[in-house]
């Protein structure tokens, strides 16, 4: 890494306010609710009166036809700092075991202080995760076109697992996947122990008493760490 390239940065004040604002517009645009009032209001309320129209004004957004949109800068903003904080709760959940409540809080706290080449680290440090635990996508970045991995990963895609390995559960990508739903009904969950025994033609899993049978599409939805012997 290049030393102008700082894993991490102190933002102002000024900064971690546009970065919520460009988030919670970016959020909402994921839900749907992108009106100009709504918005207005909710930032009126939740950072400062006026931030949504400092935002037009500083070309971060833009009101087409009642509602607000991110300009392609904002847009990169928010994605970032999204990022950040998905990854984050990831992170804290998946690899500290702490619940979602505290993952979230834990996260609120570095998404605006991560750079781009730290979340990158984490994206692979975790197998490169496509929801947070809230089941919210998380934006992509240059790791996941690559896929990289490296042999400090500690979750990783069930397609990973060598032949023999014990793994623990961590998630399953529900959302991208509906179909994983039903390993729910099966006991497939997180934190329960697997044992690969074959990987060809199918993965045959060893689940307590039981085995399973998965092709493999569906276990490179099932995200496991190395079991601890």
């Amino acid at each position: 890494m290049k030393e102008d390239q700082p894993m991490t940065r102190l933002p102002s004040r000024e900064e971690e306010e546009i970065d919520e604002a460009l988030s919670d517009i970016f959020k909402a645009s994921e839900s749907g609710e992108s009106r100009y009032e709504v918005l207005k209001k909710k930032l009126d309320e939740s950072i400062s009166p006026g931030t949504l129209d400092t935002l037009t004004q500083l070309g971060w957004t833009v009101i087409r036809n009642g509602t607000a949109v991110l300009t392609a800068e904002g847009e990169k903003r928010a994605r970032n700092v999204i990022r950040c904080l998905r990854l984050s709760e990831r992170l804290f959940a998946d690899v500290f075991g702490l619940d979602s409540e505290k993952a979230e809080k834990a996260a609120c706290q570095l998404e605006h202080v991560l750079s781009p080449e730290a979340a990158d680290s984490i994206c692979t440090l975790l197998g490169h995760p496509s929801e947070c635990p809230h089941m919210k996508t998380i934006p992509q970045g240059a790791c996941c076109s690559k896929k990289e991995m490296t042999l400090n990963s500690v979750v990783m895609p069930l397609t990973r697992a060598e032949s023999g390995s014990k793994v623990r559960v961590v998630y399953l990508e529900l959302k991208k996947s509906p179909e994983v739903y039903r390993l729910l009904s099966l006991g497939i969950v997180p934190g329960k122990e697997l044992r690969i025994l074959q990987r060809f033609p199918s993965f045959l899993l060893e689940a307590g008493e039981s085995q399973l049978a998965l092709d493999e599409e569906i276990c490179s939805h099932i995200f496991v760490r190395t079991a601890q012997a």
